[in-house]
């Protein structure tokens, strides 16, 4: 058992923040005419990546630090300024004046999603199912593949999907991020990610090829990556979903328990 409180909340959603950043700022970088930004602010960051990103949001304030009327004012300033709306995700954790703030300026919420938590130790490591199952760390010739691979098994299409391919092929190139592929009779099957921040290991970007679900693809890729953070001295899991899915189930089969819900909060564009 665990008990979430705040110093636990700060290391989750620092982790979480900075992942987004280093991955915005390198986007940035390759992609200079999608205006794409990061704004260090309030213990967090504000970042964009686009109109339509699921990524155009702040993250990790209000932990730290007391926010101000000022700070709400500059982060607003910075989505205005490229006619987007303003998307603040908050641990339960923060100060209830910041969310009495926020109503106060009209945000809305939009969006819960649950986190949940694993303690890592090294006298633990997973026995891994599936063994029809192969998993490989991603590299320069398979990072196409990979993203592919999970495009499909996210129903991406379109624009949409042009997206994910930019923000994972920039992703693949940050510090202390891992892309893992799985395979079925060497045919690409599902593909999951990570990244590791002061100990704490972020998984993400999971998906599985609709024609090979329900054979252990995401069971295997989570306990070899939970291995594999453990080998390198994280001592603690973090998992994003929406509350009630099939995600949510199967991190609590590998061990996994909902450490507290975070909250989307909106304000339109001006």
């Amino acid at each position: 058992m665990f008990f979430s409180d705040l110093a636990l909340s700060r290391r989750v959603e620092t982790a979480n923040a900075v992942s987004s950043a280093k991955m915005a700022d390198l986007y940035a970088q390759k992609y200079p005419q999608s205006q794409a930004a990061t704004l260090a602010i309030a213990g967090g960051h504000a970042i964009y990546l686009g109109d339509n990103s699921p990524l155009t949001q702040a993250l990790g304030m209000g932990l730290q630090e007391t926010v101000s009327v000022s700070e709400i004012e500059e982060i607003e300033d910075f989505y205005y300024r490229k006619s987007s709306a303003v998307n603040i995700e908050l641990s339960p954790l923060v100060d209830p004046a910041l969310i009495e703030l926020l109503g106060n300026r009209g945000y809305r919420l939009v969006e819960v999603s649950n986190v949940l938590i694993k303690r890592l130790d090294k006298s633990n490591l997973l026995k891994l199912d599936a063994p029809e199952v192969e998993i490989s760390t991603v590299d320069k010739s398979t990072i196409d593949d990979w993203a592919n691979t999970v495009i499909k098994g996210f129903g991406a299409e379109g624009e949409f999907a042009d997206m994910l391919n930019a923000i994972w092929h920039t992703g693949f190139y940050v510090p202390d991020n891992y892309f893992f592929l799985a395979r079925i009779d060497n045919n690409c099957a599902g593909g999951g990610g990570m990244f590791i921040y002061e100990n704490v290991v972020s998984l993400s970007g999971a998906s599985t090829s609709p024609e090979f679900r329900k054979l252990g693809v995401q069971n295997k890729l989570l306990q070899h990556r939970l291995n594999l953070a453990i080998e390198l001295d994280c001592d603690l899991a973090v998992i994003s979903t929406l509350p009630g899915t099939i995600s949510q189930r199967n991190s609590e089969r590998q061990g996994f328990q909902v450490a507290y819900t975070r909250v989307k909060l909106m304000r339109p564009k001006a």
